[in-house]
């Protein structure tokens, strides 16, 4: 009875990731994404005796997460109650907070069902992206027939943005999935399953361009240009290997500097592009400006969770990753991410395709807010157990629900 349970709460689990990207579907704060997780973590702690299970392969994502919280918390406590520097609104603090907690909780649920079994992970994950890369397909090739389905958007003006409120919430998706189906593809041994991930992730890579977003796009050119570097000059084991890669890295910034000399003017039009998309350069360029000289005010702790922008009588989002970690956690926030970061490149460096789907979440990070997206922080767990089982090899797709 318990394993039936068990089995249960894993697919109710998948199920639930599966539908989080979809924001569409939410009524209000919550969607039935949500909901299933909540349901997967019930019956989780009713079959352990009242408790959870903590995976110590996911301990980085347990700290970052309990340790960002804590400092978010204090800032928040501090700056209302001794420095009486008030900052954001209600709204925005009590969104933040239950979406940060939110996906702590789906950490230590997967982290949960991953515990039970040591090979359930990698298998878990591998069903997720499949489920997603064929859903996602699916609704593309619908998107050249019509603008909508039940009357959720495939389509944001022209740009491809398959049952989401923001087209970057796909878009985010789909130019990290390109490389997590080429990284299944080369880890397949059948040639037909091979060319299917390839295919998926060429059709990946449309996806993000056809979302019209130039953080997708340069997601996928310098994954792609990452990828490369790392097939070329980067060793993992071997003699000499500490050689090869410093000598590449060198290379590489040799390559970089020459390239941004050579085509300064286009880069900086790219780069204006790049941050500043749907939004014109200088609403953008203020609320950067803004939110620094705010975060400065609380600089060691932040103001906790929520919008710390002052702009237009309000509070905006910061719209950028490191720019929100320093508004909410100050000084020592960014070193946590930046801790949390570097674990996660040293992981994901075994592999090139990893790799490149790492460095394509790193243009939104740099030019967007992953912070509260729920689904990055799924990918990212999926990726990190894929670097733990690198050597590992699927079965046959014919026994892939089994």
């Amino acid at each position: 009875m318990k394993k039936a349970f068990l089995i249960s709460g894993e697919k109710i689990l998948l199920a639930g990731l599966f539908i989080t990207p979809f924001t569409s579907l939410r009524f209000g704060f919550i969607g039935p994404g949500e909901v299933l997780i909540l349901v997967a973590a019930i019956i989780a702690v009713l079959t352990n005796g009242m408790s959870l299970r903590f995976d110590k392969r996911l301990r980085i994502f347990y700290r970052f997460w309990t340790t960002f919280l804590i400092i978010t918390l204090l800032g928040l406590y501090f700056n209302n109650f001794f420095a009486y520097t008030r900052s954001g609104t209600t709204n925005s603090m009590v969104f933040d907070l239950f979406s940060y907690i939110f996906i702590l909780l789906t950490v230590i649920v997967v982290g949960h069902y991953s515990a039970n079994r040591p090979d359930f992970p990698v298998t878990f994950f591998r069903k997720l992206f499949i489920y997603w890369g064929i859903f996602f397909v699916i609704l593309f090739a619908m998107s050249f027939f019509t603008r909508s389905i039940f009357g959720m958007p495939l389509l944001y003006h022209e740009y491809f943005s398959p049952l989401v409120k923001n087209v970057h919430q796909a878009a985010m998706i789909t130019c990290t999935m390109g490389f997590i189906l080429l990284y299944l593809g080369l880890k397949s041994s059948q040639l037909y399953v091979k060319v299917f991930f390839f295919i998926g992730a060429i059709l990946f890579a449309v996806m993000a361009v056809k979302s019209g977003s130039t953080k997708a796009m340069l997601g996928i050119v310098v994954g792609i240009l990452i990828s490369l570097v790392h097939i070329l000059g980067y060793r993992t084991s071997g003699r000499g290997r500490y050689l090869i890669n410093i000598s590449t890295l060198f290379i590489s910034i040799a390559f970089i500097l020459v390239f941004l000399f050579m085509y300064s003017d286009e880069l900086i039009f790219l780069a204006i592009e790049f941050f500043t998309e749907n939004d014109g350069r200088s609403s953008r360029e203020t609320i950067y400006k803004q939110g620094f000289a705010s975060g400065l005010n609380s600089p060691l702790v932040g103001y906790g969770p929520g919008s710390h922008v002052p702009y237009r009588q309000t509070f905006w989002d910061a719209h950028n990753t490191t720019l929100t970690i320093f508004l909410q956690s100050g000084l020592i926030g960014i070193l946590l991410f930046v801790w949390f970061n570097i674990r996660l490149l040293t992981k994901l460096s075994i592999n090139f395709a990893l790799f490149g789907a790492i460095t394509a979440i790193g243009m939104y990070i740099i030019g967007g807010d992953i912070l509260r997206r729920l689904p990055i922080w799924i990918i990212l767990m999926g990726l990190y157990y894929f670097a733990i089982y690198y050597p590992w090899k699927p079965r046959k797709l014919s026994q892939i629900n089994n």
